[in-house]
Protein backbone atom coordinates (compact mmCIF):
# COMPACT_ATOMS: atom_id res chain seq x y z
CA UNK A 1 0.00 0.00 0.00
CA UNK A 2 1.93 3.23 -0.97
CA UNK A 3 1.05 6.45 1.46
CA UNK A 4 -2.27 6.12 2.08
CA UNK A 5 -3.03 9.72 1.40
CA UNK A 6 -0.20 10.94 -0.55
CA UNK A 7 -2.37 13.28 -2.75
CA UNK A 8 -3.67 15.66 0.08
CA UNK A 9 -6.20 14.38 2.12
CA UNK A 10 -9.10 17.46 2.38
CA UNK A 11 -8.93 16.60 -1.47
CA UNK A 12 -9.47 13.01 -1.06
CA UNK A 13 -12.19 13.73 1.24
CA UNK A 14 -14.10 15.60 -0.77
CA UNK A 15 -13.89 13.83 -4.31
CA UNK A 16 -16.66 11.06 -4.24
CA UNK A 17 -18.56 11.62 -1.02
CA UNK A 18 -20.95 14.35 -1.81
CA UNK A 19 -23.38 10.74 -2.77
CA UNK A 20 -22.32 8.93 -0.19
CA UNK A 21 -25.74 7.80 1.41
CA UNK A 22 -27.31 7.00 -2.34
CA UNK A 23 -24.26 4.73 -2.66
CA UNK A 24 -25.55 2.32 0.24
CA UNK A 25 -28.48 1.77 -2.24
CA UNK A 26 -32.22 2.37 -2.06
CA UNK A 27 -34.47 0.83 0.57
CA UNK A 28 -35.85 -2.36 0.09
CA UNK A 29 -39.39 -2.79 -0.60
CA UNK A 30 -39.53 -4.22 3.05
CA UNK A 31 -37.15 -4.83 5.89
CA UNK A 32 -37.27 -8.35 7.33
CA UNK A 33 -37.96 -7.01 10.84
CA UNK A 34 -39.29 -4.33 12.03
CA UNK A 35 -37.08 -1.33 13.23
CA UNK A 36 -38.22 -2.19 16.81
CA UNK A 37 -37.17 -5.55 16.44
CA UNK A 38 -33.73 -4.92 14.46
CA UNK A 39 -32.78 -2.29 16.57
CA UNK A 40 -31.61 -4.42 19.78
CA UNK A 41 -29.73 -6.54 17.63
CA UNK A 42 -27.51 -3.62 16.03
CA UNK A 43 -27.73 -0.97 18.47
CA UNK A 44 -24.25 -0.17 19.88
CA UNK A 45 -20.53 -0.28 19.86
CA UNK A 46 -19.10 -2.71 17.80
CA UNK A 47 -15.33 -3.74 18.29
CA UNK A 48 -14.49 -4.10 14.40
CA UNK A 49 -11.46 -5.69 12.91
CA UNK A 50 -10.99 -5.06 9.02
CA UNK A 51 -8.64 -7.09 6.98
CA UNK A 52 -6.53 -5.89 4.11
CA UNK A 53 -3.82 -6.32 2.02
CA UNK A 54 -2.60 -2.97 2.22
CA UNK A 55 -3.07 -1.90 5.92
CA UNK A 56 -3.07 -5.63 7.70
CA UNK A 57 -5.47 -6.48 10.11
CA UNK A 58 -6.66 -2.87 11.71
CA UNK A 59 -9.35 -2.81 14.23
CA UNK A 60 -11.70 0.12 15.24
CA UNK A 61 -14.75 0.44 17.35
CA UNK A 62 -17.58 1.38 15.27
CA UNK A 63 -20.42 3.16 17.55
CA UNK A 64 -24.02 1.56 15.16
CA UNK A 65 -27.43 2.77 15.12
CA UNK A 66 -30.67 2.15 13.20
CA UNK A 67 -32.74 5.22 12.38
CA UNK A 68 -36.64 5.67 12.25
CA UNK A 69 -36.83 4.65 8.68
CA UNK A 70 -34.50 1.74 8.51
CA UNK A 71 -31.75 3.09 7.27
CA UNK A 72 -28.38 1.34 9.15
CA UNK A 73 -25.64 3.71 10.03
CA UNK A 74 -22.27 3.63 11.77
CA UNK A 75 -19.07 5.70 12.43
CA UNK A 76 -16.08 5.22 14.76
CA UNK A 77 -14.58 7.88 17.08
CA UNK A 78 -16.01 10.86 16.64
CA UNK A 79 -14.04 14.43 16.00
CA UNK A 80 -11.07 12.40 15.22
CA UNK A 81 -10.96 13.76 11.85
CA UNK A 82 -10.50 17.00 12.79
CA UNK A 83 -7.58 15.58 14.94
CA UNK A 84 -6.17 14.33 11.52
CA UNK A 85 -6.71 17.51 9.07
CA UNK A 86 -7.19 20.49 11.73
CA UNK A 87 -10.80 21.83 12.73
CA UNK A 88 -11.37 23.77 9.66
CA UNK A 89 -10.29 21.38 6.60
CA UNK A 90 -12.60 18.76 9.21
CA UNK A 91 -15.67 21.37 8.87
CA UNK A 92 -15.53 21.50 5.04
CA UNK A 93 -15.45 18.18 4.84
CA UNK A 94 -18.46 17.73 6.67
CA UNK A 95 -19.92 20.63 5.31
CA UNK A 96 -19.37 19.57 1.68
CA UNK A 97 -20.04 15.88 2.07
CA UNK A 98 -22.97 13.78 3.54
CA UNK A 99 -20.18 11.11 4.13
CA UNK A 100 -18.93 12.77 7.26
CA UNK A 101 -21.00 13.32 10.21
CA UNK A 102 -19.79 12.61 13.47
CA UNK A 103 -16.22 14.09 12.35
CA UNK A 104 -15.20 10.38 12.21
CA UNK A 105 -12.62 8.66 9.98
CA UNK A 106 -15.05 5.66 8.99
CA UNK A 107 -18.54 5.19 8.26
CA UNK A 108 -20.97 2.68 7.42
CA UNK A 109 -24.57 2.84 5.14
CA UNK A 110 -26.75 0.25 5.02
CA UNK A 111 -29.74 -1.65 5.00
CA UNK A 112 -30.86 -4.47 6.35
CA UNK A 113 -32.03 -6.92 3.25
CA UNK A 114 -32.47 -10.38 3.82
CA UNK A 115 -33.42 -12.28 6.97
CA UNK A 116 -34.91 -12.38 10.26
CA UNK A 117 -34.54 -12.21 14.39
CA UNK A 118 -31.51 -15.13 14.29
CA UNK A 119 -29.58 -13.43 11.29
CA UNK A 120 -29.83 -10.09 9.21
CA UNK A 121 -28.07 -9.92 5.75
CA UNK A 122 -26.67 -6.10 5.32
CA UNK A 123 -25.89 -4.19 1.94
CA UNK A 124 -23.92 -0.60 1.83
CA UNK A 125 -21.37 1.57 1.24
CA UNK A 126 -18.18 2.35 3.42
CA UNK A 127 -17.07 5.72 3.68
CA UNK A 128 -13.33 6.64 4.43
CA UNK A 129 -10.41 9.00 3.46
CA UNK A 130 -9.19 6.41 1.14
CA UNK A 131 -11.81 4.70 -0.74
CA UNK A 132 -15.84 4.31 -1.39
CA UNK A 133 -16.13 0.88 -1.10
CA UNK A 134 -19.24 -1.52 -1.36
CA UNK A 135 -20.35 -3.24 1.58
CA UNK A 136 -21.75 -6.49 2.43
CA UNK A 137 -22.64 -8.54 5.73
CA UNK A 138 -24.34 -10.53 8.22
CA UNK A 139 -25.02 -10.61 11.79
CA UNK A 140 -25.28 -14.60 13.03
CA UNK A 141 -25.05 -15.57 16.90
CA UNK A 142 -23.81 -12.06 17.72
CA UNK A 143 -21.05 -11.50 14.87
CA UNK A 144 -20.72 -9.46 11.97
CA UNK A 145 -18.50 -10.87 9.16
CA UNK A 146 -18.54 -9.30 5.72
CA UNK A 147 -16.50 -7.97 2.86
CA UNK A 148 -15.65 -4.24 1.34
CA UNK A 149 -15.82 -5.13 -2.18
CA UNK A 150 -12.55 -6.67 -3.61
CA UNK A 151 -10.23 -4.42 -0.73
CA UNK A 152 -10.68 -6.38 2.43
CA UNK A 153 -13.02 -8.37 4.60
CA UNK A 154 -14.14 -7.69 8.16
CA UNK A 155 -15.64 -9.36 11.72
CA UNK A 156 -16.85 -7.85 14.49
CA UNK A 157 -18.05 -8.30 18.12
CA UNK A 158 -19.69 -6.54 20.84
CA UNK A 159 -17.36 -3.95 22.50
CA UNK A 160 -16.94 -4.15 25.70
CA UNK A 161 -13.35 -2.70 26.67
CA UNK A 162 -11.77 0.37 26.78
CA UNK A 163 -10.25 2.74 24.49
CA UNK A 164 -7.04 2.83 23.62
CA UNK A 165 -7.24 -0.40 21.88
CA UNK A 166 -3.48 -0.24 22.18
CA UNK A 167 -0.07 0.82 23.82
CA UNK A 168 0.28 3.66 20.79
CA UNK A 169 2.24 6.39 22.41
CA UNK A 170 5.49 3.92 22.37
CA UNK A 171 4.72 3.24 18.85
CA UNK A 172 5.67 7.19 17.83
CA UNK A 173 9.47 6.35 19.59
CA UNK A 174 10.01 2.93 18.06
CA UNK A 175 9.39 4.58 14.31
CA UNK A 176 12.12 7.26 15.02
CA UNK A 177 14.24 4.60 16.32
CA UNK A 178 14.21 2.10 13.69
CA UNK A 179 13.74 4.92 10.88
CA UNK A 180 16.98 6.37 12.07
CA UNK A 181 18.38 2.79 11.59
CA UNK A 182 17.45 2.41 7.81
CA UNK A 183 16.74 5.27 6.14
CA UNK A 184 18.89 5.24 2.93
CA UNK A 185 20.39 9.04 3.82
CA UNK A 186 20.55 9.50 7.39
CA UNK A 187 21.05 13.25 7.10
CA UNK A 188 17.76 13.85 6.30
CA UNK A 189 16.53 13.79 9.31
CA UNK A 190 18.16 16.48 10.82
CA UNK A 191 16.30 18.27 8.45
CA UNK A 192 13.48 20.95 10.37
CA UNK A 193 10.79 18.40 8.27
CA UNK A 194 11.97 15.83 9.83
CA UNK A 195 12.01 17.17 13.43
CA UNK A 196 8.59 18.33 13.33
CA UNK A 197 7.55 14.75 12.13
CA UNK A 198 8.95 13.16 15.17
CA UNK A 199 7.27 16.05 17.55
CA UNK A 200 3.70 15.48 15.93
CA UNK A 201 3.76 11.83 15.71
CA UNK A 202 4.52 11.24 19.60
CA UNK A 203 1.21 14.00 20.00
CA UNK A 204 -0.53 12.25 17.45
CA UNK A 205 0.15 8.74 18.78
CA UNK A 206 -0.48 9.82 22.33
CA UNK A 207 -4.06 10.78 21.46
CA UNK A 208 -4.88 7.75 18.78
CA UNK A 209 -7.62 5.36 20.65
CA UNK A 210 -7.66 3.09 18.04
CA UNK A 211 -5.59 1.39 15.36
CA UNK A 212 -7.79 3.12 12.46
CA UNK A 213 -6.43 6.52 13.99
CA UNK A 214 -2.65 5.59 14.77
CA UNK A 215 -2.36 4.60 10.96
CA UNK A 216 -4.08 7.56 9.12
CA UNK A 217 -2.04 10.28 11.66
CA UNK A 218 0.92 8.67 10.88
CA UNK A 219 -0.22 8.44 7.43
CA UNK A 220 -0.93 12.28 7.12
CA UNK A 221 2.42 13.25 8.61
CA UNK A 222 3.91 11.01 7.05
CA UNK A 223 2.67 12.92 3.64
CA UNK A 224 5.08 16.07 4.50
CA UNK A 225 8.09 14.05 4.17
CA UNK A 226 8.12 14.09 0.69
CA UNK A 227 9.81 10.36 0.57
CA UNK A 228 7.86 7.88 -1.15
CA UNK A 229 7.58 3.68 0.78
CA UNK A 230 7.29 5.40 4.31
CA UNK A 231 4.10 3.14 6.00
CA UNK A 232 3.04 1.81 8.74
CA UNK A 233 0.87 -1.11 8.77
CA UNK A 234 -0.40 -3.97 10.79
CA UNK A 235 0.54 -7.53 10.84
CA UNK A 236 -2.26 -9.46 8.42
CA UNK A 237 -4.01 -11.88 10.37
CA UNK A 238 -6.27 -14.48 8.69
CA UNK A 239 -9.44 -13.02 7.11
CA UNK A 240 -12.42 -14.17 8.43
CA UNK A 241 -14.55 -16.88 6.14
CA UNK A 242 -17.57 -14.67 5.91
CA UNK A 243 -20.02 -17.02 5.11
CA UNK A 244 -21.66 -14.72 1.64
CA UNK A 245 -21.71 -15.37 -1.66
CA UNK A 246 -18.77 -14.92 -4.10
CA UNK A 247 -18.64 -11.35 -5.19
CA UNK A 248 -18.27 -10.48 -8.74
CA UNK A 249 -15.03 -7.84 -8.71
CA UNK A 250 -14.24 -7.72 -12.54
CA UNK A 251 -10.54 -9.08 -11.55
CA UNK A 252 -8.62 -8.38 -15.10
CA UNK A 253 -5.61 -11.06 -14.22
CA UNK A 254 -2.38 -9.75 -12.59
CA UNK A 255 -0.58 -10.92 -15.72
CA UNK A 256 0.50 -9.06 -19.23
CA UNK A 257 -2.16 -8.36 -21.28
CA UNK A 258 -1.19 -8.87 -24.96
CA UNK A 259 -3.20 -7.28 -27.88
CA UNK A 260 -2.68 -7.05 -31.57
CA UNK A 261 -5.21 -3.85 -32.90
CA UNK A 262 -4.03 -4.30 -36.11
CA UNK A 263 -1.49 -6.34 -38.60
CA UNK A 264 2.19 -5.63 -37.15
CA UNK A 265 1.09 -3.66 -33.87
CA UNK A 266 1.04 -5.13 -30.79
CA UNK A 267 0.10 -3.49 -27.95
CA UNK A 268 1.58 -4.85 -24.02
CA UNK A 269 -0.48 -3.71 -20.84
CA UNK A 270 2.24 -4.44 -18.08
CA UNK A 271 0.18 -3.86 -14.67
CA UNK A 272 2.83 -4.61 -12.18
CA UNK A 273 5.85 -5.63 -12.12
CA UNK A 274 5.66 -8.65 -9.59
CA UNK A 275 5.08 -11.71 -11.52
CA UNK A 276 8.72 -12.00 -12.39
CA UNK A 277 10.55 -12.27 -15.83
CA UNK A 278 9.05 -15.45 -17.06
CA UNK A 279 5.61 -13.28 -18.08
CA UNK A 280 7.49 -11.06 -19.87
CA UNK A 281 9.87 -13.48 -21.58
CA UNK A 282 6.72 -15.33 -22.97
CA UNK A 283 4.92 -11.99 -24.17
CA UNK A 284 7.79 -10.61 -26.28
CA UNK A 285 8.24 -14.48 -27.59
CA UNK A 286 4.75 -14.26 -28.70
CA UNK A 287 5.80 -10.28 -30.22
CA UNK A 288 8.61 -12.01 -32.10
CA UNK A 289 6.40 -14.85 -33.67
CA UNK A 290 3.70 -12.18 -35.23
CA UNK A 291 6.19 -10.45 -36.88
CA UNK A 292 5.42 -7.42 -34.98
CA UNK A 293 6.81 -3.94 -36.29
CA UNK A 294 5.62 -1.63 -34.24
CA UNK A 295 5.41 -2.14 -30.18
CA UNK A 296 3.12 -0.10 -27.85
CA UNK A 297 4.20 -0.76 -24.04
CA UNK A 298 1.68 -0.03 -21.88
CA UNK A 299 2.76 1.18 -17.79
CA UNK A 300 -0.13 3.55 -17.66
CA UNK A 301 -1.23 3.25 -13.68
CA UNK A 302 1.85 0.21 -13.36
CA UNK A 303 2.63 1.00 -9.72
CA UNK A 304 6.07 -0.81 -9.47
CA UNK A 305 6.87 -4.13 -7.93
CA UNK A 306 10.40 -5.65 -7.95
CA UNK A 307 13.84 -5.00 -10.71
CA UNK A 308 12.30 -7.85 -12.91
CA UNK A 309 10.84 -4.27 -14.77
CA UNK A 310 14.69 -4.10 -16.44
CA UNK A 311 13.79 -7.67 -18.21
CA UNK A 312 11.22 -5.94 -20.35
CA UNK A 313 14.55 -3.05 -21.37
CA UNK A 314 17.03 -6.39 -22.21
CA UNK A 315 14.51 -7.51 -25.06
CA UNK A 316 14.67 -4.35 -26.41
CA UNK A 317 18.62 -3.67 -26.51
CA UNK A 318 21.45 -4.79 -28.65
CA UNK A 319 24.37 -4.31 -25.89
CA UNK A 320 24.99 -4.05 -22.62
CA UNK A 321 23.74 -0.79 -21.19
CA UNK A 322 23.63 0.96 -17.44
CA UNK A 323 20.34 1.35 -16.19
CA UNK A 324 21.19 3.29 -12.90
CA UNK A 325 22.45 3.02 -9.24
CA UNK A 326 21.21 2.61 -6.16
CA UNK A 327 22.72 4.38 -2.83
CA UNK A 328 22.39 3.26 0.39
CA UNK A 329 23.54 4.61 4.24
CA UNK A 330 26.73 2.76 3.85
CA UNK A 331 27.94 4.68 1.17
CA UNK A 332 27.52 8.22 3.52
CA UNK A 333 29.36 6.44 6.10
CA UNK A 334 32.38 7.31 3.94
CA UNK A 335 31.40 9.82 1.83
CA UNK A 336 29.55 12.91 1.66
CA UNK A 337 29.01 13.58 -2.08
CA UNK A 338 27.56 11.28 -4.54
CA UNK A 339 29.63 9.33 -7.01
CA UNK A 340 31.18 11.47 -10.06
CA UNK A 341 32.79 8.94 -12.09
CA UNK A 342 34.61 5.30 -11.86
CA UNK A 343 30.94 3.60 -12.25
CA UNK A 344 33.40 0.30 -13.76
CA UNK A 345 34.79 0.25 -10.42
CA UNK A 346 31.64 -0.14 -8.30
CA UNK A 347 29.78 -3.38 -7.50
CA UNK A 348 27.94 -4.22 -10.09
CA UNK A 349 24.37 -6.32 -10.22
CA UNK A 350 22.47 -7.39 -13.61
CA UNK A 351 19.96 -10.54 -12.27
CA UNK A 352 16.27 -9.85 -10.68
CA UNK A 353 16.68 -11.18 -7.62
CA UNK A 354 15.98 -8.43 -4.76
CA UNK A 355 16.87 -10.74 -2.20
CA UNK A 356 20.92 -11.11 -3.92
CA UNK A 357 21.00 -6.70 -5.09
CA UNK A 358 19.43 -5.74 -1.39
CA UNK A 359 22.64 -7.75 -0.28
CA UNK A 360 25.03 -6.71 -2.46
CA UNK A 361 23.83 -3.05 -1.97
CA UNK A 362 23.83 -2.60 1.96
CA UNK A 363 27.72 -4.30 2.00
CA UNK A 364 29.02 -1.07 0.25
CA UNK A 365 25.84 1.21 -0.17
CA UNK A 366 25.65 1.34 -3.77
CA UNK A 367 25.31 -0.75 -6.86
CA UNK A 368 25.15 -0.37 -10.69
CA UNK A 369 22.61 -1.73 -12.66
CA UNK A 370 23.38 -3.28 -15.81
CA UNK A 371 21.30 -5.14 -18.56
CA UNK A 372 22.13 -7.25 -20.89
CA UNK A 373 20.54 -8.23 -24.07
CA UNK A 374 18.02 -11.27 -24.09
CA UNK A 375 16.64 -13.07 -26.92
CA UNK A 376 14.10 -12.45 -28.54
CA UNK A 377 14.67 -9.41 -29.47
CA UNK A 378 12.98 -6.36 -30.69
CA UNK A 379 14.17 -3.83 -33.08
CA UNK A 380 11.19 -2.13 -34.61
CA UNK A 381 9.01 0.69 -33.60
CA UNK A 382 8.72 1.27 -29.82
CA UNK A 383 6.13 3.61 -27.76
CA UNK A 384 5.96 3.36 -23.95
CA UNK A 385 2.39 4.84 -22.43
CA UNK A 386 3.00 6.63 -18.88
CA UNK A 387 0.63 8.54 -16.43
CA UNK A 388 0.83 9.73 -13.08
CA UNK A 389 0.02 6.46 -12.02
CA UNK A 390 3.52 4.86 -13.32
CA UNK A 391 5.77 4.42 -10.66
CA UNK A 392 8.82 2.60 -8.63
CA UNK A 393 9.90 0.04 -10.43
CA UNK A 394 8.26 0.58 -13.54
CA UNK A 395 9.59 4.66 -13.64
CA UNK A 396 13.65 3.48 -14.35
CA UNK A 397 12.62 1.28 -16.86
CA UNK A 398 10.77 4.41 -18.63
CA UNK A 399 13.85 6.43 -18.08
CA UNK A 400 16.25 4.05 -19.33
CA UNK A 401 14.47 3.79 -22.66
CA UNK A 402 14.23 7.85 -22.56
CA UNK A 403 18.37 8.21 -22.02
CA UNK A 404 19.13 5.55 -24.48
CA UNK A 405 16.52 7.13 -27.39
CA UNK A 406 14.83 3.63 -27.53
CA UNK A 407 11.18 4.52 -28.00
CA UNK A 408 8.70 7.77 -27.86
CA UNK A 409 7.52 8.28 -24.79
CA UNK A 410 3.57 9.30 -24.31
CA UNK A 411 1.17 10.99 -21.49
CA UNK A 412 1.98 12.34 -18.66
CA UNK A 413 4.68 12.69 -16.22
CA UNK A 414 5.45 9.41 -13.77
CA UNK A 415 4.90 9.63 -10.16
CA UNK A 416 8.00 10.18 -8.79
CA UNK A 417 8.18 7.58 -6.13
CA UNK A 418 11.36 6.13 -6.63
CA UNK A 419 13.48 4.88 -3.37
CA UNK A 420 13.47 1.21 -2.80
CA UNK A 421 11.98 -0.02 0.41
CA UNK A 422 12.57 -2.67 2.67
CA UNK A 423 9.72 -3.30 5.43
CA UNK A 424 10.95 -3.93 9.58
CA UNK A 425 9.19 -5.68 12.18
CA UNK A 426 8.37 -3.31 14.78
CA UNK A 427 6.66 -4.65 18.16
CA UNK A 428 3.01 -5.28 19.02
CA UNK A 429 2.25 -7.13 15.20
CA UNK A 430 3.10 -3.43 13.75
CA UNK A 431 5.13 -2.99 10.67
CA UNK A 432 7.08 -0.41 9.20
CA UNK A 433 8.21 -0.12 5.45
CA UNK A 434 11.28 2.20 5.55
CA UNK A 435 13.14 3.46 2.00
CA UNK A 436 16.22 2.04 2.33
CA UNK A 437 17.60 3.01 -0.57
CA UNK A 438 17.84 6.51 -3.54
CA UNK A 439 17.91 6.10 -7.29
CA UNK A 440 19.49 7.74 -9.76
CA UNK A 441 19.51 6.72 -14.07
CA UNK A 442 22.55 6.19 -15.59
CA UNK A 443 22.13 10.27 -17.16
CA UNK A 444 22.63 11.27 -13.56
CA UNK A 445 18.54 12.06 -13.01
CA UNK A 446 16.98 11.48 -9.69
CA UNK A 447 13.89 9.98 -9.91
CA UNK A 448 12.01 10.90 -6.50
CA UNK A 449 9.62 13.79 -6.62
CA UNK A 450 10.44 14.33 -9.66
CA UNK A 451 9.32 11.27 -12.28
CA UNK A 452 9.55 10.72 -15.79
CA UNK A 453 8.63 13.64 -18.11
CA UNK A 454 7.12 12.19 -21.48
CA UNK A 455 8.16 12.88 -24.96
CA UNK A 456 4.88 13.59 -26.02
CA UNK A 457 2.72 15.32 -23.43
CA UNK A 458 -0.88 14.06 -23.84
CA UNK A 459 -3.74 12.75 -21.16
CA UNK A 460 -3.70 9.44 -20.49
CA UNK A 461 -6.87 8.39 -21.55
CA UNK A 462 -5.72 9.36 -24.99
CA UNK A 463 -2.22 7.81 -24.70
CA UNK A 464 -3.07 4.46 -26.63
CA UNK A 465 -4.87 6.48 -29.50
CA UNK A 466 -2.06 9.01 -29.77
CA UNK A 467 0.68 6.01 -30.12
CA UNK A 468 -1.89 4.29 -32.55
CA UNK A 469 -2.19 7.37 -34.91
CA UNK A 470 2.09 7.81 -35.07
CA UNK A 471 2.01 4.30 -35.91
CA UNK A 472 0.03 3.21 -39.04
CA UNK A 473 0.78 6.34 -41.06
CA UNK A 474 4.25 4.97 -41.40
CA UNK A 475 3.60 1.19 -41.55
CA UNK A 476 1.60 2.20 -44.09
CA UNK A 477 4.39 3.67 -46.42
Amino acid sequence: MNHLLPLGILLILLSGCASARRFAGDPPARYPLPVERMAPLIEGKWLMTIHAADLGSVRTVMDVQVASDGAIEAHSRPGALADLVGGWKSFWARLLSSGYEHGAFLHLYGYAVEGGADSLLVRGSMISPIANLPMELLLRDGTWKGRLGAWGMFEARRFTGELPLRAYRSVAGEIMRVTGEHIFNPSIMGEEAWKSFRIDLQAAMESARDDVDALFAFSRLAGRLNVSHFNLTRAFDPAPAVGLPVAATGEAGGGIDLTFPAAGIAVMRIPNFSGGIAPIDSAFRLVDERSIRSLIIDLRDNPGGDFSSMRVAAHLIGEPVMAGALIAREWWRDHDALPTGGYDTLPTISGYDSESILRTLHAGGIIVGRVAPVAPRFTGRLFVLINSGTASAAEPLAALLQEMHRGTLIGERTRGYMLSSETYGLADGWSLRIPTADYYTAGGRRLENAGVIPDVPIGSAVALDEALRAIRPAQAR
